[in-house]
C-alpha cells in the first residue's frame, strides 16, 4: 500500500525546486556578467594591440591607429622594415605600467628588456552587456634610437620625394632663399629662389629625389659639411642648342683678352657696353700675364643654360688657356665663369660675369 506524500513534503519539494531554479538562473546571470566583465578588461585589449601591431612588426599601422591623421613621407614598408631590421632577433614582450589616472591603463612593449613603445588605454563609448565599457587605444608612441633628420633645399615650385612619396609642403621651414643669380639678373626678370625642407624623426634613410614642374628629375647632391641635400634647377636644353656655339665664341674671346692675346675691341662685340662689366674688364691689369708666343684653348665647355625671361639667360663656361714659349714650361690658365646675357637690339650680349 503506497504512502501518501504529506503536504509538508510537497511544500518543501516545491520551495527547494524553486530555489534551485533561482540558483541556476543566478549562476547563469553571474557567469554572463563575469564573462562580459572579463571581455572588457584592458589586459585583453592590450594583448590584441600587441598581437596586431607589435608581434607582426606593423609599427606604421600602430602609429596610424594612435593618430588617425598620421602622415609621413615614409612608406609603411620603409618604417616597418627599419624597425624590424633594428630589433631583428630580439624577444618582444608586453608589460603593464602603473597609471595614476582613474580609468586609464598604460602598457609598454619591450625588446630584450628595453622599452621600444608604449600605449595608453581608456574606457571608450562601446559597451558590453550589463554596461561594462570596453577599453580603447587612446595614445602611444614609438621609441626608436636610429631616427633620421633630413634637410633638402630645392628650387621654389619643385617637388621633393622620399622613396617616390611626395613630401608635403608643411615640412618647408624656409622660403625665399636667394640663389646668387638674384644679385645678377636684370629686372624685370628675377633670379632663382629656393625652399628648404626639414623632415625629422624618420625611421629610415629614404632615397631623395627632386622634380621640376614639368616632371623632370634634377640632380640632387649631398653636402657632407652641412649634412644636407641640395637640388639643382632644370637647365634649358633648347637654350643650349641655340646658343652654345655663340657662348663658346664669347668664352674664347674672353680667355684671349685675359691672356693678352686679343684686343678689347675684339672682345667688345660680345659685351654690353652700357653695363659696368665693360669698364671692369677694360680696366683689368694684365701685366701679370707671362710672356708667351703660343696660345691654345682646350677643355672648353658651355653648360647650365638657364632662361630667366625671353631676353635674359645665363650659362656656365669652362676652358683652359695654355700659354707657351720656347724653352719654358707651359702656363695653364683655367677659366670657369658664368656669363649673364641680355638681348639688346636683337643680339644677346654679356652684361655680367661671375667667377665660379
Amino acid at each position: 500500500m503506497k504512502k501518501s506524500v504529506t503536504l509538508h513534503t510537497k511544500v518543501f519539494i516545491t520551495v527547494f525546486s524553486a530555489l534551485l531554479g533561482l540558483l541556476i538562473i543566478a549562476a547563469i546571470v553571474l557567469w554572463t556578467v563575469l564573462d562580459a566583465y572579463e571581455a572588457t578588461r584592458p589586459k585583453n585589449t592590450a594583448a590584441q594591440i600587441f598581437n596586431r601591431y607589435f608581434a607582426t612588426y606593423d609599427f606604421a599601422g600602430f602609429l596610424k591607429a594612435v593618430e588617425p591623421n598620421f602622415a609621413s613621407p615614409e612608406s609603411d614598408d620603409g618604417i616597418n622594415s627599419a624597425v624590424k631590421s633594428h630589433y631583428n632577433g630580439m624577444s618582444l614582450e608586453l608589460l603593464k605600467l602603473d597609471s595614476k589616472t582613474l580609468g586609464e591603463e598604460i602598457y609598454a612593449v619591450a625588446a630584450d628588456n628595453k622599452k621600444i613603445a608604449s600605449f595608453t588605454l581608456k574606457k571608450g563609448a562601446k559597451s558590453a552587456k550589463y554596461g561594462f565599457k570596453y577599453y580603447e587605444l587612446s595614445g602611444g608612441e614609438v621609441f626608436f634610437p636610429e631616427r633620421q633628420n633630413i634637410t633638402v633645399t630645392v628650387p621654389a615650385g619643385y617637388v621633393l620625394k622620399f622613396d617616390s612619396i611626395t613630401v608635403d609642403s608643411k615640412y618647408i621651414v624656409e622660403k625665399g632663399i636667394k640663389d646668387r643669380s638674384c644679385d645678377h639678373v636684370l629686372a624685370p626678370a628675377v633670379g632663382i629662389y629656393y625652399e628648404k625642407y626639414t623632415v625629422e624623426n624618420l625611421f629610415s634613410k629614404p632615397a631623395v629625389s627632386v622634380y621640376s614642374p614639368d616632371g623632370t628629375e634634377v640632380t640632387t647632391e649631398y653636402d657632407i659639411s652641412s649634412g644636407a641635400f641640395k637640388a639643382s634647377v632644370k637647365y634649358d636644353d633648347i637654350l643650349a642648342s641655340e646658343h652654345r656655339t655663340y657662348c663658346l665664341e664669347a668664352a674664347r674671346a674672353y680667355a684671349k683678352y685675359m691672356t693678352n692675346d686679343c684686343t678689347m675691341q675684339e672682345l667688345s662685340v660680345y659685351i654690353d657696353k652700357s653695363q659696368p662689366i665693360y669698364k671692369k674688364i677694360a680696366g683689368v691689369d694684365l701685366n701679370w700675364v707671362p710672356a708667351h708666343t703660343g696660345h691654345s684653348i682646350s677643355g672648353e665647355s658651355a653648360s647650365e643654360f638657364y632662361r630667366y625671361s625671353e631676353d635674359v639667360f645665363s650659362c656656365r663656361v669652362t676652358l683652359t688657356a695654355t700659354l707657351s714659349r720656347p724653352d719654358y714650361g707651359d702656363h695653364n690658365e683655367n677659366i670657369d665663369v658664368t656669363f649673364y646675357f641680355r638681348k639688346l637690339n636683337g643680339r644677346f650680349l654679356i652684361y655680367d660675369i661671375v667667377t665660379n
